[in-house]
């Protein structure tokens, strides 16, 4: 949900001061970086379901998705901060360019 919001709330901030467009399209690429690693964990997840139905879940599956759900987790926090950066000029490492 947060994903299919974001153009209307581009739409909103789009001129408001300390408003960046670079920080915004930083913001909508990691987006979509995060998406599509959320929906590959949960298409592996759910394959794991599937494949060990009634089965002891191999110890070595269960590696994989708690590296990958960590992988996830890092995506999500990076696109959250490129997010908060949008409309928090103070947290930014640099003076971006203000469009």
């Amino acid at each position: 949900p947060l994903y299919l919001t974001g153009e209307t709330a581009a739409g909103v901030i789009k001129g408001l001061p300390g408003f960046s467009d670079h920080i915004l399209e930083q913001h909508q690429a990691a987006a979509g970086v995060t998406l599509a690693g959320c929906i590959v964990l949960g298409i592996a997840a759910l394959a794991g379901l599937l494949y060990f139905r009634g089965r002891i879940v191999a110890n070595w599956f269960g590696v994989l998705l708690l590296v990958g759900a960590l992988v996830v987790a890092s995506l999500v926090i990076w696109t959250a901060n490129l997010g908060g950066q949008i409309r928090h000029s103070e947290i930014r490492a640099y003076d971006a360019q203000t469009d």
